[in-house]
């Protein structure tokens, strides 16, 4: 399915003039239509795996596959992820529901043979930022009624109706005197995991305590992007962000440390006034001056706490780069 939320709708009405039991044209009045009890065992399957993913219940779901089942995540480096087995399976699945939240939807499977179709959406609720929606479909396939496969795919756009952030190439490449600007430590935000120290970078100065909606705003998106964390592999649960509120747009840096002493990031920008961010893939940028004050306190933080003898997370946590202006 590749998504969650508080609830799950399953048994919609299927408007196309079609048996969803066994894909032949509808009966009319008088005729007797011929139900495939493989088929209806199935369907009752697959609406209590959509009730137990809505309910985010592992267990649920895993009396309902397989023992060799394979699952295709819908976002991941293959790209999508693969799992094999139960217990590979209960991680992946384990990761998808701590990845999507919102409101969700599913429909009832289409089926041919012992495979079924299955439509869903989940929406964020604008709380923290720009309502976004995900629309996807599911690919299941069944075996003496069980799952024995689940292959997802979605797409996503901004449901807000706003524009996708400015590409780094419209950015004036112009210079100007260096003027002080001011940051601040957000805490540390733990999730799934991982610990990521946030900070705050404010070009105008205009606030000195960051808005409510942008640090929410900030924790969803590292949310959203750990999965991939664990997906690269080989980190030390050990990250920091960068949210920086420039004239141009809201940039947003997460990096973290993987594989000894490497320094792994991902970008993003929203448009001027909005916390509806996109990831930046086509783009050679890494930071600005700025946001290298920051990035320069971490080097030096996890030399001094983790390239030890005796490596310190805790240690690390609380090395964090004093408020002010740099």
């Amino acid at each position: 399915m590749g998504q969650s939320g508080s609830s799950l709708v399953p048994g919609a009405i299927l408007e196309t003039g079609m048996s969803a039991a066994n894909n032949t044209p509808a009966t009319t009045a008088g005729e007797r239509e011929t139900v495939d009890p493989e088929t209806e065992i199935n369907r009752a399957v697959l609406a209590r795996f959509q009730k137990a993913w809505g309910d985010r219940d592992i267990e649920a779901l895993m009396a309902l596959v397989t023992d060799d089942v394979v699952y295709s995540g819908s976002i991941g480096p293959e790209p999508g992820e693969t799992w094999r087995g139960r217990e590979a399976v209960r991680k992946g699945f384990a990761q998808f529901l701590a990845f999507d939240t919102g409101k969700a939807t599913a429909e009832p499977g289409v089926f041919f043979g012992d495979t079924a179709y299955a439509g869903w959406s989940w929406t964020t609720d604008g709380a923290d930022g720009p309502e976004m929606t995900a629309r996807g479909y599911d690919v299941f396939t069944f075996r003496d009624g069980k799952i024995a496969s689940k292959d997802g795919f979605r797409k996503t756009y901004p449901a807000s109706g706003k524009p996708l952030a400015s590409p780094p190439g419209a950015i004036d490449g112009s210079t100007t005197p260096y003027r002080h600007r001011a940051f601040r430590h957000l805490g540390l935000h733990e999730t799934q995991g991982i610990a990521v120290k946030m900070y705050w970078i404010n070009a105008g100065h205009d606030e000195a305590v960051a808005p409510d909606a942008l640090v929410k705003a900030l924790r969803r998106e590292i949310d959203r992007q750990v999965p991939e964390i664990h997906d690269l592999g080989g980190h030390h649960g050990l990250g920091y962000a960068i949210v920086h509120s420039g004239a141009d747009g809201t940039w947003l840096l997460l990096h973290w440390w993987a594989f000894g002493e490497i320094n792994c990031h991902i970008l993003m920008l929203a448009p001027a006034g909005s916390h509806d961010f996109t990831r930046l893939t086509d783009t050679r940028i890494n930071a600005c001056v700025w946001e290298s004050v920051v990035i320069e306190h971490e080097r030096q933080a996890f030399i001094r706490t983790m390239l030890t003898t005796a490596p310190d997370p805790a240690a690390w946590h609380a090395d964090t780069l004093p408020d002010g202006d740099y």
